[in-house]
């Protein structure tokens, strides 16, 4: 599953971009089916862990690895078009917009019409507060889908926890769901806008066994948000 995010990264418009795999010491072969990729495209950099290390230090060390401004995760579930860079990095271009995000296409079927995620009638630029308030104002609500938006590589490591000190009784690293989204809140923070982008520019493969048809992710994005809401005054 992981391999098919690989031919639509590389057909981005963007050309200078790096595709940087990670290999979490699976069992199905994935390093090496991804040293074949390394082959054929220079873009293209394949790592594999020692031992399983989950989900959020794996995205950190993918972050780790790239050497450009910008990043964009890739879960096996998810996909992006070819324009999905071009589309969006322009947005994040100076430094009063925290990210930028799109809709999303859920479905089995790619690119079909089940559309969520959507927010307003056109691209635009907003001020935080009309993302943050609704966000932590309804308890499982999430007003992005964390694998539809795009921020800068130092906001990954100021905003990407190991595991939020004190909340008890839920595991964060059984599949990362609410730390992916406390990227996109603590990130909000720091700057004055995030950029919407009309057309939906990533597709979620919502199947049965897929990270996001977790029950229980849901108590994920709660949990992370009340912990976020425990730190900052105002939230």
């Amino acid at each position: 599953l992981v391999l098919r995010t690989i031919e639509p990264s590389r057909a981005q418009t963007l050309n200078n971009i790096k595709i940087i795999i990670v290999d979490n010491y699976s069992t199905e072969g994935t390093y090496e089916a991804a040293q074949a990729y390394v082959c054929q495209d220079p873009r293209i950099r394949a790592s594999r862990n020692e031992t399983n290390i989950g989900p959020v230090r794996n995205w950190l060390r993918c972050a780790e690895l790239t050497t450009l401004t910008y990043c964009k995760p890739l879960l096996s579930d998810g996909l992006i078009p070819p324009t999905f860079l071009d589309k969006t990095i322009p947005h994040l271009i100076g430094n009063k917009t925290a990210s930028a995000y799109t809709p999303v296409i859920c479905d089995e079927t790619r690119w079909n019409v089940a559309l969520i995620y959507r927010a307003f009638l056109s691209d635009c630029k907003f001020v935080r507060k009309f993302f943050l308030r609704p966000a932590m104002a309804v308890n499982y609500f999430s007003p992005v889908k964390p694998g539809a938006a795009i921020v800068r590589k130092t906001d990954v490591f100021n905003g990407l926890f190991d595991s939020p000190s004190g909340v008890e009784g839920y595991d964060f690293q059984e599949t990362g769901a609410g730390l992916s989204l406390l990227i996109c809140l603590i990130t909000a923070l720091r700057y004055e806008h995030l950029a919407y982008v009309y057309e939906p520019l990533a597709y979620l493969n919502a199947h049965a066994g897929s990270i996001s048809s977790v029950a229980h992710i849901p108590r994920g994005y709660s949990l992370a948000k009340q912990w976020l809401q425990q730190r900052v005054n105002g939230i």
